[in-house]
């Protein structure tokens, strides 16, 4: 910059008029050397507010801070130029488009981070477009112009971004369930998230949110945003093939909610590709990937409002829904999409949803007069580990029959087994589930009274109280758990005359003795499977499943991974499998705790009971 050069008055850098003939200057270099360059386009997001606001003259001074903080970010050999208002061009000779993108990146962070002084502090975001010689453009005119669209399109994904691709957000328009309902800013941190990683070569991207709340969907749209980037996709199954690796290869490993804890396994297994994405569903329970991919970024889908379920009722009813039809599906699925396609789709089988006069829909007054759905069960305080075999048999017990027992000794988990059931099949009975603990009744009408206690049935005087629950239960699609069934064991007769008078009533028993109800279908609960603990040279523990061991370290601890105590480990029991991790297993290795030393707690050890070693 030499003292002839003209200088934009308010910001202090170079004005339009020099960039035109700087630009063709290095256009015409990078043509004769066959090198190349690259060019930024971006402007400040939301800055006319500033201006209403504070006026222009904190307007101007907010935008000589903002050339300040771009030139320190950018290299000595880049220029900044003021193309008009508060839109900016930055000129990088011999710049690469992924060298330029990585460029675009450290400016959209910095000017994120940086803290505009006045009163009051204000900080600002921008939004940028990045055009690279030759591949988008072998003149001046034609560079600024993709390097514009590319600007729009950042604003377009939510600004405080940057975009080098011509990739649209727009999803294909079906009807349902299929469109992006309310995901816009979900979608523009993906995209941000491709940038990043094709400038970094590793990263993975965490998505969050309520269980129901479309996870499945929008990795579709990812695997979509990333096909069109020249991504090779991967989907992470139970049983998926490994991922494909070649030399140059850009990999995007997809990971579901089921298949998450298989992500690190995955990931380290295509390690040698040039450049890495991961995105995954961060269920329970669910593994990270490798210390050496970074989490980049993580986005959460929350649930829907009540005005985007409308939209989609309308989409996937072909009518309007009435707003208590609205409302209906509001309340039962809490905005989740995945659950609020489950209730539409048991309302359309149950026929309660009906046409209105107006070519509308609404919702049938006798599914109206029910209270639905009122599942009462104790929440689980810990995720239940190693009896995937045995839920998914109980399940399909009391799907198919209305009186199961689940026989069982004591401390074995029968409890924490039925509620899993229970939890599992709760969206088949209209009227919900209920739990009613027994442990301190002892006859017939004790029984009846904690049944009516947990369905919430007020006693009317002069009627028994028998005859008011039957009334209550009648014609109602309900699932009682009655647990701890051994101490009413005589009340069994009143189970059956109460099954005989309600046909929509199914029931759960928890006993450590067969109940005598007739049409009863009684089934073992077995003990949590694991391994026997062989020795450890090492001091790690490998005794019964790794969920368990994880999951009473936890329990046992007082979050910061010391014990809460040392002497909680009964003989000859490991105590990672204690009942209140799953069931007990009568394993054969003793585990001790960490036991206190000077330089503080060691790591569990175990040894053979037999052997002494």
């Amino acid at each position: 910059m030499t003292a002839q050069t003209p200088i934009d008055p308010v910001t202090g850098v170079l004005p339009r008029a020099a960039m035109t003939r700087r630009l063709d200057e290095e256009l015409g270099r990078a043509a004769r050397t066959t090198g190349r360059m690259s060019v930024f386009l971006f402007d400040v997001d939301f800055f006319k507010t500033v201006n209403d606001v504070y006026g222009h003259l904190r307007g101007d001074l907010v935008l000589r801070q903002l050339c300040e903080v771009v030139t320190a970010a950018v290299r000595e050999t880049d220029v900044l130029f003021r193309y008009g208002g508060d839109e900016f061009v930055v000129l990088l000779p011999d710049t690469a488009r992924a060298d330029a993108v990585r460029l675009a990146v450290r400016v959209i962070e910095e000017v994120r981070n940086a803290q505009f002084s006045g009163e009051p502090v204000l900080h600002l975001s921008v939004s940028l477009g990045v055009a690279s010689y030759p591949e988008d453009g072998a003149d001046q005119a034609t560079l600024l112009a993709c390097a514009d669209r590319r600007n729009y399109l950042a604003k377009h994904r939510g600004r405080g971004t940057a975009v080098a691709d011509d990739v649209d957000t727009v999803a294909d328009v079906d009807a349902g369930s299929s469109r992006l309902w309310e995901r816009d800013t979900a979608v523009a941190a993906t995209h941000d998230f491709l940038t990043r990683v094709q400038t970094t070569g590793r990263g993975a991207l965490r998505l969050t949110g309520q269980p129901g709340a479309g996870y499945t969907r929008f990795l579709t749209e990812v695997d979509r945003l990333a096909g069109m980037r020249g991504f090779v996709v991967h989907s992470i199954g139970p049983g998926s093939d490994p991922p494909p690796v070649r030399p140059g290869i850009r990999l995007l490993l997809l990971a579901d909610c089921d298949a998450a804890p298989r992500v690190a396994e995955v990931a380290a297994a295509a390690g040698a590709a040039e450049v890495l994405a991961v995105v995954y569903a961060a269920a329970a329970g669910a593994s990270a990937p490798p210390p050496d991919i970074p989490e980049l970024a993580a986005v959460e889908l929350s649930p829907w409002s009540p005005a985007t379920l409308r939209i989609w009722l309308r989409s996937a009813l072909r009518g309007e829904p009435s707003r208590t039809l609205v409302s209906w599906i509001a309340r039962q699925s809490g905005g989740l999409p995945a659950t609020a396609a489950a209730e539409l789709d048991r309302l359309r089988q149950r026929q309660g949803v009906v046409p209105v006069g107006t070519g509308g829909w609404t919702i049938d007054p006798a599914v109206l007069r029910r209270s639905r759905r009122q599942v009462r069960l104790p929440a689980a305080m810990t995720r239940l580990i190693g009896r995937e075999r045995e839920l998914r048999q109980i399940a399909g017990l009391v799907r198919e029959n209305r009186l199961v027992t689940l026989v069982g000794s004591g401390g074995i988990g029968k409890t924490r087994l039925s509620l899993a059931a229970a939890a599992a099949v709760a969206d088949q009975f209209d009227d919900g589930v209920a739990f009613v603990p027994l442990d301190t009744c002892t006859d017939e009408d004790l029984v009846i009274a904690a049944i009516a206690l947990a369905l919430r049935v007020d006693e009317v005087p002069g009627e028994d109280l028998l005859e008011t629950l039957l009334g209550h239960l009648a014609e109602a699609s309900v699932l009682l758990l009655l647990d701890n069934f051994e101490q009413a064991l005589s009340a069994a007769p009143l189970i059956g005359e109460m099954l005989s008078a309600v046909a929509t009533l199914q029931v759960l028993i928890t006993s450590r003795e067969p109940s005598t109800c007739t049409a009863n279908r009684s089934t073992r609960c077995p003990r949590c499977r694991s391994r026997t603990c062989p020795p450890c040279r090492r001091g790690t523990p490998v005794c019964c499943r790794r969920g368990l061991i994880r999951r009473r370290w936890l329990c046992s601890s007082n979050g910061r991974g010391t014990p809460r105590s040392t002497s909680c480990c009964p003989p000859r029991r490991c105590p990672w499998s204690w009942p209140c991790a799953g069931g007990s297993t009568g394993c054969r290795w003793r585990s001790s705790w960490p036991r206190r030393r000077s330089t503080g707690w060691t790591r569990p050890r175990c040894w053979n009971t037999s052997t002494g070693t």
